[in-house]
C-alpha cells in the first residue's frame, strides 16, 4: 500500500515540477532554529529557506540539511498576501522522494501559526523535496529539486552564498502582527499626472429639501437637530403648529384636502356607474378619475405627516443635514424650505486645472484624489465614477474647473471639504512602478525594501520619477519580478536601524 502511495506522490510531483511556482531560490541562515530533535549539530548545520507565491499566498519553508537517520523539522509559514496575516486551517504535508522511493509526513499547526512536519531519511543521495498545501479544497504541490541527504554533518558542502551583513531580518511573527504586505514590481501603463487641488461637492441628485406644506410655528424635534447631524429616512425632524393662525395653517389645509378628497371620491364613484351605462363618455370619466387620483395623493401626503392639528416634517432619505434654515420657534410659510439633507451615495469632485496645462484638458479621463478628511488615496473609476464636465473658461481662481461624479457610502467623504488631486491623462507609458507607501526617504535619497525571502529584506536605493498619488515611477534600482514592501515599510526601516536584529527562532 505504501509503495502505491509513493508512486502516486512521485507522479504528482513530476507534473507539479513542470509548472513550478515562482520562487526566490534558496537562502541560508547561520542563526538556525531551536529544536529538541536532531539538534546536536545545530551550530554547524545551517538553516535553508525557500519562498514562493501561489494562489494569493506566500509560502515560506525553513529546514536544515537532511542527515541520514536523523529527524529534520520543516517549518512552513503561509501568509495571505491580501491581508498580511497567517493562513489557518490548511492541510499541509511534506515528502522527500529519491527515485521510486520516498517518505512523507503531515504537518501540524502550532502556537506560532506555523505548520511543522518532520522527516527521517534512511538513505543518502540527491532527491526532491515536495510541499503540498490544500486551502479551501484547492491543492498546490511545489517541488524543491536537488535536495541532498548527507551521511553526517561533516559531509555537508557549504557552497551557499555568505549571508549579507546588510540583510534585514523581520520575523514572520512580527510581519503578521503589523499585516506586512508586498508588491511585485511589473511594467504597466503609467498615466501622465497633473497634480492640483480640488474639493468634494454634493451631487445634483444627492441634495433633498425638507419643505413645510403649511404655515405655522416650527419646532425642532430635539436640540440635536443641527447642521452635520446624520439622519435616517422617516426620522422626525420638525413639527409645524399652525392651528388658529389663519387660513394657511396645517389644520385648515388638512381639512381642506380631506373635503376635496371625499368630494372627488364620491364624484368618481357616481361617474363610474354612469360610464358603465354609457350615459357619461369615456373622456369625461377619465377627467373625473384623474381629479380623484390627484385629490387622493394630496390627502395621503397630508395624512402621513399630520397629527393633532400639526404637520410633521420627516427626512425622506438617509444622509446628513447640510443646511438648517430655521430656528426653533420661527414662523414658516407654506412651501418654505426648512433644511437640506445630503445623501452620501452621489458626490462630485471639482478639480482645478492650471491654465498652463490647458492643452491636456481633453486627455484627462480619470483622477486619483485624497480628501482632507482621510489619508487614503481614492480613484474615480474604482468608485464607479467618470468625468462629466470640462470647463472652457477660467474661473476666479485663475484655473479651469473639471467635474467628476462618483458614488460612495464612506463616512470619510465630507461635502464641501478640500482634496489633493492627481489628474490622469490617457497618454500613459509602460514603466516600472511601486506603491507610494513603498518609498522611504533618508537625507534626500529614496529607498525601498526588497524582499529576498520570507523573513529577509534588503534596503535599496532607487531613483523615482512621476507620482500619481497611488503609484510612483521607478527609473532605476529595481527589476521586474522583484517584490517590495508596500505596507509596513516604516517598521522594516526601524528594524534596519536596530543594532539588535529581531529574534528569529522557533521552539517546538
Amino acid at each position: 500500500m505504501f509503495k502505491k502511495i509513493m508512486i502516486l506522490l512521485v507522479a504528482v510531483a513530476l507534473m507539479a515540477s513542470c509548472n513550478q511556482s515562482k520562487n526566490t531560490g534558496h537562502s541560508h541562515d547561520h542563526g538556525g532554529h531551536e529544536h529538541t530533535d536532531g539538534d546536536e549539530h545545530a551550530e554547524e548545520n545551517h538553516t535553508i529557506s525557500e519562498t514562493y507565491w501561489v494562489n494569493n499566498n506566500e509560502v515560506f519553508v525553513e529546514y536544515t540539511h537532511m542527515l541520514l537517520n536523523e529527524v529534520t523539522p520543516f517549518i512552513i509559514s503561509i501568509t495571505d498576501t491580501k491581508t498580511g496575516k497567517p493562513v489557518i486551517g490548511a492541510d499541509v504535508f511534506v515528502a522527500y522522494t529519491m527515485g521510486t522511493k520516498g517518505i512523507k509526513n503531515s504537518a501540524k499547526f502550532d502556537s506560532n501559526n506555523q505548520y511543522v512536519a518532520t522527516l527521517k531519511p534512511s538513505q543518502t543521495g540527491q532527491g526532491k523535496l515536495i510541499v503540498s498545501i490544500s486551502i479551501n479544497g484547492v491543492t498546490n504541490v511545489h517541488s524543491i529539486l536537488n535536495v541532498e541527504v548527507f551521511n553526517d554533518v561533516h559531509d555537508i558542502i557549504h557552497d551557499h552564498e555568505a549571508e549579507n551583513s546588510q540583510d534585514i531580518k523581520f520575523s514572520k511573527k512580527d510581519s503578521w502582527k503589523i499585516g506586512l504586505l508586498t508588491h511585485q514590481v511589473q511594467k504597466s501603463e503609467f498615466m501622465s499626472v497633473i497634480r492640483t487641488s480640488g474639493e468634494i461637492l454634493p451631487g445634483q441628485t444627492s441634495v433633498a429639501q425638507i419643505t413645510s406644506n403649511s404655515a405655522g410655528i416650527v419646532n425642532l424635534s430635539s436640540s440635536n437637530v443641527l447642521e452635520g447631524m446624520s439622519v435616517k429616512s422617516g426620522q422626525l425632524l420638525f413639527t409645524v403648529k399652525g392651528k388658529g393662525m389663519g387660513d394657511d395653517n396645517s389644520d385648515v389645509r388638512y381639512q381642506s384636502a380631506k373635503i376635496e378628497y371625499e368630494n372627488a371620491k364620491a364624484n368618481y364613484i357616481r361617474v363610474s356607474e354612469l360610464n358603465k351605462e354609457k350615459i357619461v363618455s369615456d373622456k369625461e370619466f377619465e377627467q373625473v378619475k384623474g381629479d380623484f387620483l390627484k385629490a387622493e395623493s394630496k390627502f395621503n401626503t397630508f395624512s402621513q405627516n399630520y397629527s393633532g392639528g400639526n404637520q410633521q416634517l420627516i427626512a425622506k432619505v438617509n444622509g446628513t443635514i447640510k443646511r438648517l434654515l430655521v430656528k426653533d420657534g420661527d414662523y414658516v410659510n407654506a412651501g418654505q424650505v426648512v433644511a437640506t439633507v445630503i445623501t452620501r451615495g452621489d458626490l462630485l469632485l471639482k478639480a482645478y486645472l492650471p491654465q498652463s496645462e490647458f492643452h491636456h484638458l481633453n486627455e484627462i479621463q480619470d483622477a486619483n484624489f485624497r480628501p482632507a478628511t482621510c489619508k487614503t488615496i481614492h480613484n474615480i473609476l474604482q468608485l464607479n465614477g467618470k468625468i462629466i464636465s470640462r470647463g472652457k473658461s477660467v474661473n476666479e481662481g485663475y484655473s479651469i474647473p473639471l467635474y467628476f461624479s462618483f458614488q460612495t457610502d464612506d463616512d470619510h467623504f465630507v461635502a464641501n471639504s478640500f482634496a489633493e488631486v492627481y489628474l490622469l491623462t490617457n497618454s500613459g507609458q509602460e514603466v516600472l512602478s511601486v506603491p507610494v507607501e513603498s518609498i522611504t526617504e533618508e537625507q534626500g535619497f529614496m529607498f525601498v525594501f526588497v524582499q529576498k525571502s520570507g523573513d529577509t529584506y534588503e534596503k535599496r536605493e532607487v531613483v523615482i520619477g512621476k507620482n500619481n498619488g497611488k503609484m510612483v515611477e521607478v527609473i532605476s534600482g529595481l527589476s521586474a519580478g522583484e517584490r517590495v514592501v508596500s505596507t509596513g515599510a516604516y517598521r522594516v526601516r526601524l528594524a534596519s536601524k536596530s543594532s539588535a536584529m529581531p529574534a528569529h527562532a522557533h521552539q517546538h
